[in-house]
């Protein structure tokens, strides 16, 4: 009889572990979808997002430096660092690249999907979506600056010819990709239309 009772109780143990390791995998599976799903709970689902106008008009604090994309739902601020680790969720202007109001090549860069110390990093995440035309903000040293997208590419890591100066103003935004690696560079180049 007590072997009975300590075998279904070690099924129960056994039924139980299996349940969490389903639950462990199931997890592993879902979470990097997870920007995904927010991003489009954000952008269809949330009634009445600052996001939603046909023209989007800023209106924002304007006494720190911030990226702000309402195609993609962001608005994160932008750091200077000395190396993309301490970006987190946030936006690393290049130390190679210009400043918006030198009139060249202001580079930023975000991580798309990284775990970092524990913390989740999914900032450009949905960057693949932009298209030709979507508008972006940056607020800059008090004053706002407008580009529109005209360019998108995937390039080798090496290429790093896309933070050299350029002649005209704009705005060139790199994040890894695809999903899960680091083997190409996705970029958004965008001309200044407004400062």
């Amino acid at each position: 009889m007590k072997l009975n009772r300590k075998l279904t109780f070690l099924k129960r143990i056994n039924k139980i572990l299996e349940y969490i390791i389903y639950a462990v995998c199931l997890l592993v599976i879902v979470l990097p979808y997870i920007p995904k799903l927010s991003f489009w709970a954000e952008k269809y689902v949330v009634a009445e997002t600052k996001y939603h106008a046909t023209e989007y008009i800023p209106d924002y604090d304007l006494s720190y430096n911030h990226l702000i994309i309402p195609s993609i739902v962001i608005d994160r601020k932008i750091v200077e660092a000395d190396n993309m680790k301490q970006v987190h969720e946030n936006v690393w202007r290049r130390p190679r690249g210009s400043t918006p109001e030198k009139d060249s090549n202001t580079v930023l860069v975000a991580h798309r999907y990284a775990t970092i110390g524990g913390n989740r990093a999914s900032t450009f995440y949905n960057l693949p979506e932009l298209v030709n035309g979507d508008k972006i903000y940056v607020a800059w040293q008090g004053k706002l600056y407008t580009y529109e997208v005209y360019e998108t590419d995937t390039v080798e890591p090496t290429a790093i010819e896309i933070e050299d100066p350029t002649a005209d103003p704009i705005l060139t935004l790199y994040t890894c990709t695809p999903l899960w690696t680091a083997s190409h560079r996705f970029v958004v180049r965008a001309r200044l239309i407004t400062q």
